[in-house]
């Protein structure tokens, strides 16, 4: 917490304390947050705290006990979990070392009256660490089997993906959720058309068949089933329910908002939210569709399913001030909805809950679910003691915790649980097969050491992730966006077309926020996530507006704010795949009962462990390739002659087609298996698999392989769904696209037979998935539904440079049983590298450790790529030829980064110029002060004292974005821009600017630079001006590149800091360069050594310009020269 929120909290808590004197011996409800400190030794029954206040001013001493048992207490509680667990979180923080204090909001406390007289303080009911958001699902899960918790949430474990599985349950599910929302929305808003209303709930189911038509081709039938026909079986008696409810009566709804409660540490999503107009209570509604996580009511005997998360989220809605709200499920069974108010819900009858008061069985059941999840999901349960993570295993309920088992279902739901599935979790009796005894122990010790190495940064970056909906909540919003840039306040409601808003103020909007980015929509009067919030992805930013679409519509309401949200509920992907790995490699030794050898780990896994080294790169028979060189060609021979379990690495510096080589190598491996498989692998075993670290990457493989290989066009998937920045090629080849599922449900008469045309649709689908032989996606997609049961000869990993280490593993899980296929890394770790949370600290590499090929200061930014590479020099092929920059740039990136081995591919290439491009589009040739001489220019700004940046802002809450610009450096930049597009004709300017980029690493002097371009000349507006993260991958015919530094102290900030970005910044021209800089500033020696190795990169790129201008081939200016 900061500024008036803390001063606010701390005033809180002192009063309560008051309270508590003032009436001893009287437990009190209380719901105020306190931090606090151990004091002296932890003993399990009885915890001593030094208590604080959030502005860290002394409360005093007060204590916990087992069973809530205070001085003077008729009795105590059996079963209590508060105690337990909160022993378990404060013995893990002081092994971990942490010294910061703990902080507990306390819902019930006492003053007891010890025999000394003095009163103590003794907290009864408190949720630990509220700052860390678990959603009602994830309650829901705590209640079903926190073992399970354990499993997936902190260990890990996943569904084993060589497995198919089916999903149609769920998509069925998302169809009715969706047709409901939609109808639902349209009949409020249309004051009860029910036709209208009808077709929102068509177009619904429509739109999500359609998404997840891959999850419904999983199940092979014969005919329509169950999932295909309940969707549309229940639209009447939904259509029916609305008009029941609502007809007639003023009501707002909101529709799936973000719930979420500072003072609980819960969030979610709440289906619906009625608002009588009226003044009644507000109505909470879950809907449910499935019943595999049901509750047996002990009355009927029948089973209900959803009462725990209904109840979270009617907590929520009480902590925020809404104490009548009514809540009810609404299950819906074949096509009728049975509503079922809580408080006739299974859970609360067996329970014996009283909803009409504040009963403190709901609380302990809520606080138990939430407390024992925070513990085990963090690893403070556990943490990386081998011993511990086994010994969690002997009991589903995790009584080490305390807590009552009454609170917990009777039951665990093992047939859902992927540990179960996996062998990892030996508790319970669905036992598909081996189990996994003591996987932990069993481990070799460089196998368990690699997967906590890694694991400890995921979960380091998950627990800032799951922080940032509390730091919205109690931070003020002139803090966020001040010192953070990560609010936009004072925003006025413009319009709102559809579901696309925009909003206005009257001051300049400096932010970190940017198209894409996923932010929260709050009117000021509100907190973030009091329902009234709407999620939306940011479409524009101007310099007084903000274009956003919404996930909902908003109320025009006095002024907004805009926060950005970040992935606090995330899937933890790569957590799956390092623990994956870990499981997949125990698994497949076939060793039980004993410690495993690495030596018995399959080959591949010895490889990526430093155990064995890859094979030297062979040359086996390739096809004729005419159109790859011969580092190409060499590189192709390669990968044909690996052996199933080995390795290869492919450096790709920029521009040297190593998309081209991957369309090679994906269309020669689909002839060879078309030719040459006997189809007898024990699975499903396709070709290739291709997975990039990101979607445009992903895309550019799809598009080179139909430019360079038409032919197989029927054999590619592009794994997922359609996106709005899709190419269009590209799109036809996603499954749902080449399937023809919108033309067919949006012909189809879902209301007559809308179930049979699914069914049609779904063997056509399956058909296409049969035959493909080339699968192309991201390595988050690994476990799409269009993956799910394959085995793959050939993974290629492309940006595995950019990839993190615990990302890349995903690739292995394609890969046949043992990881016998053959794995392919293509990257550049000269380029930049994987993106991670500013705030991760390196953690310490053991001298272990240095046989991986990891050295000090690597982390999660250390790719694989990179430390494979050192490992195993021999393993990677170079590629030297590049076809994009012409000879003056590329040699400046070649000695600058290569070591000057990169060199033009063709005579061509090195010769290409800008006036020759515009030439070839029938344009005169470029004229102004720099336009019409040599391709690389320097204008440098040390003399200019306007050229000075206007210092690090945004540095609060860890950003790694120091928001610093450049008003001179945007001016030149714009004037330049404008000179170059002035003399071209109006009607071509468009088509000219589309070709021409700006980078700056700050998004601050990117909006700017936007700015001041479109002051300039409308045209420029098209012009694309990025940083540099997002820049990678693409290139222009010019590229202008502002690197905002420049001060006294020499400080070239965190971007800067890593050289890389300066490589990739450059590298995008093709035709002009332009830096505009203080290049004093960077390189100078300020003294800081950490910049050491940044500094003498840019030291040899500046002395490399001057080499190039004594030759002619660059020019030097001094931007007080320039008009």
């Amino acid at each position: 917490m900061t500024g008036a929120a803390t001063s606010w909290a701390s005033q809180e808590a002192e009063r309560a304390w008051q309270r508590l004197q003032q009436a001893p011996g009287e437990p009190q409800w209380l719901d105020v947050p306190i931090l606090v400190q151990p004091v002296g030794e932890l003993r399990p029954g009885r915890i001593v705290l030094e208590a604080l206040t959030e502005d860290r001013q002394p409360l005093g001493t007060c204590a916990v006990f087992n069973g809530e048992w205070y001085p003077g207490c008729q009795g105590s509680i059996p079963y209590s979990h508060y105690a337990p667990t909160l022993y378990r979180v404060l013995l893990a923080r002081q092994r971990r070392e942490e010294t910061e204090p703990l902080r507990l909001q306390v819902l019930k406390a006492v003053a007891a009256e010890t025999r000394s007289g003095r009163l103590l303080p003794v907290l009864l009911k408190f949720i630990i660490a509220p700052e860390h958001t678990l959603t009602g699902a994830q309650l829901e899960q705590v209640y079903g089997c926190p073992l399970q918790v354990f499993y997936t949430r902190f260990v890990g474990v996943s569904y084993d993906v060589l497995r198919p599985r089916d999903g149609g349950g769920d998509v069925r599910g998302r169809a009715i959720h969706e047709g409901y929302r939609r109808a639902a929305a349209e009949f409020v808003a249309s004051r009860g058309d029910l036709e209208r209303a009808r077709a929102a709930y068509l177009d619904g189911v429509r739109r999500v068949w359609t998404e997840w038509l891959t999850t419904l081709c999983l199940r092979i039938s014969s005919r329509p089933i169950k999932d295909h026909t309940q969707p549309l079986e229940v639209v009447d008696e939904i259509l029916g329910y609305c008009r029941q409810r609502w007809e007639g009566r003023s009501l707002r709804l909101y529709l799936e908002r973000l719930f979420y409660a500072p003072s609980r540490g819960i969030s979610g999503r709440a289906d619906r939210v009625e608002e009588p107009l009226g003044g009644e209570p507000l109505r909470l509604v879950e809907i449910k569709t499935r019943g595999m996580d049901a509750e047996l009511d002990p009355q009927t005997g029948e089973r209900h399913p959803g009462g725990l998360q209904a109840l979270a989220y009617r907590e929520i809605l009480h902590s925020f001030g809404a104490g009548g709200a009514e809540a009810v499920v609404e299950e819906i069974q074949g096509a009728r909805i049975k509503p079922l108010p809580l408080e006739d819900h299974p859970l609360v009858r067996r329970l014996r809950l009283d909803l009409s008061t504040r009963d403190d069985r709901v609380v302990d059941l809520i606080a138990q679910a939430r407390n024992i999840g925070y513990c085990v999901a963090t690893g403070l349960f556990t943490g990386y003691d081998r011993y511990l993570l086994d010994r969690a295993g002997d009991d589903w309920r995790l009584r080490e915790l305390g807590g009552s088992f009454e609170l917990l279902r009777p039951r665990p739901p093992c047939r859902i649980c992927p540990a179960q599935r996996r062998g990892v979790c030996v508790y319970g009796t669905r036992r598909a097969g081996p189990r996994l005894y003591s996987l932990f122990r069993y481990a070799p010790n460089r196998l368990f050491a690699y997967w906590a190495w890694f694991h400890r940064q995921l979960k380091a970056e998950e627990r800032a992730s799951r922080e940032v909906l509390f730091h919205l909540v109690n931070t003020p919003a002139e803090t966020l966006e001040q010192a953070e840039g990560i609010t936009i306040g004072r925003l006025r409601w413009v319009e709102q077309t559809g579901l696309v808003a925009v909003f206005t103020r009257d001051d300049r909007i400096e932010t970190r926020i940017r198209e894409d980015d996923r932010v929260l929509v709050t009117p000021e009067r509100r907190a973030p996530g009091q329902i009234f919030s709407v999620e939306g992805t940011v479409e524009a930013v101007g310099e007084r507006e903000i274009v956003i679409r919404l996930n909902d519509r908003v109320d025009p309401e006095g002024t907004y704010r805009v926060d950005l949200l970040g992935g606090y509920d995330m899937r933890q992907w790569q957590l799956e795949g390092l623990t994956d790995f870990l499981v997949s490699a125990m698994a497949s030794t076939g060793v039980r009962g004993r410690k495993v050898l690495v030596d018995e780990l399959p080959r591949l896994a010895r490889i990526l462990l430093g155990a064995e080294p890859p094979s030297p790169p062979g040359q086996a028979p390739a096809p004729p390739a005419p159109d790859l060189n011969a580092t190409q060609r060499h590189a192709l021979a390669a990968v044909l002659a690996l052996q199933p379990g080995d390795l290869l690495l492919i450096q790709g510096p920029p521009g040297t087609g190593k998309t081209s080589l991957i369309a090679h190598l994906a269309r020669t491996f689909l002839a060879r298996h078309l030719f040459d498989y006997d189809g007898k692998a024990e699975q499903d075993r396709r070709p290739v698999l291709v997975l990039t670290n990101t979607h445009r990457a992903a895309d550019e493989v799809v598009l080179k392989l139909l430019d360079r290989f038409p032919e197989v066009a029927p054999f590619i998937i592009r794994v997922g769904g359609r996106r709005a920045d899709m190419d269009e090629r590209v799109a036809r080849q996603t499954l749902a696209e080449r399937a023809g599922a919108r033309q067919a449900l949006d012909e189809a008469d879902l209301a007559g037979d809308g179930a049979t045309a699914l069914f049609r649709l779904i063997r056509r689908a399956q058909t296409c998935h049969d035959h493909a032989g080339i699968f192309v996606g991201t390595l988050g997609s690994a476990d799409s539904a269009e993956l799910r049961g394959l085995s793959f000869e050939l993974v290629i990993v492309d940006e595995a440079g950019q990839a993190t280490e615990p990302a890349m593993l995903q690739a292995l899980r394609h890969l046949p049983a043992g990881y016998a296929g053959r794995l392919v890394l293509v990257g550049d770790h000269r380029q930049l590298p994987p993106v991670v949370s500013d705030e991760l600290i390196p953690p310490p590499v053991p001298e272990a450790f240095r046989q991986l090929g990891l050295e000090a200061g690597d982390s999660l930014r250390t790719s694989a790529f990179e430390r494979l590479a050192r490992l195993y020099p021999h393993a990677l092929i170079t590629l030297t030829e590049q076809y994009r920059m012409n000879a003056p740039i590329c040699t400046l990136v070649s000695q600058t980064f290569y070591e000057g081995r990169l060199v033009p591919g063709t005579q061509a290439v090195a010769e290409q110029t800008l006036s020759g491009w515009l030439a070839g589009l029938g344009m005169p040739g470029p004229a102004g002060s720099i336009w019409d001489g040599p391709p690389v220019v320097l204008i440098t700004t040390e003399a200019d004292p306007d050229a000075r940046d206007s210092g690090a802002r945004f540095t609060a809450g860890g950003s790694p974005d120091e928001a610093r610009d450049n008003p001179r450096e945007a001016e030149i930049v714009s004037a330049l821009l404008a000179e170059l597009v002035g003399s071209l004709p109006p009607a071509r300017r468009v088509e000219i600017v589309r070709e021409i980029g700006v980078i700056s690493p700050y998004r601050r002097q990117n909006n700017r630079i936007r700015q001041e371009l479109q002051r300039r000349d409308p045209a420029l507006a098209a012009v694309r001006v990025d940083t540099v993260d997002r820049f990678q991958g693409s290139e222009r015919e010019v590229i202008v590149v502002s690197l905002v530094n420049s001060n006294d102290e020499a400080a070239i900030g965190r971007l800067h800091a890593d050289w890389r970005r300066m490589n990739v910044a450059i590298s995008r021209a093709r035709r002009a360069l332009v830096i505009v800089g203080d290049r004093s500033t960077f390189t100078r020696d300020p003294g800081r050594p950490e910049e050491d190795e940044a500094r003498r990169y840019y030291r040899a790129l500046f002395a490399e310009i001057e080499r190039l201008e004594r030759q002619g081939q660059a020019r030097v200016l001094d931007s007080r020269r320039l008009p």
